[in-house]
């Protein structure tokens, strides 16, 4: 379902504006945005990996050394 509406939700919103919404939209680009939010915002490493479902923090660093 989260498929479907990312799919269609973003078509309609498209043509009222330019360039806003990006055309590659999936669950995953929305989770990897998140992620760097709250890095950003200074959330500690271990509580997104908490957040995202990672067993080893290695996996959750990928994010902190992309937002480098």
């Amino acid at each position: 379902m989260v498929t479907y509406i990312l799919q269609t939700y973003p078509d309609m919103a498209r043509k009222g504006t330019m360039g806003i919404i990006p055309e590659r939209l999936n669950g995953h680009s929305l989770r990897r945005n998140k992620t760097m939010h709250l890095l950003r915002a200074g959330v500690n490493l271990i509580n997104i990996r908490n957040m995202l479902g990672h067993v080893s923090i290695q996996t959750t660093e990928v994010y902190a050394r992309a937002d480098l």
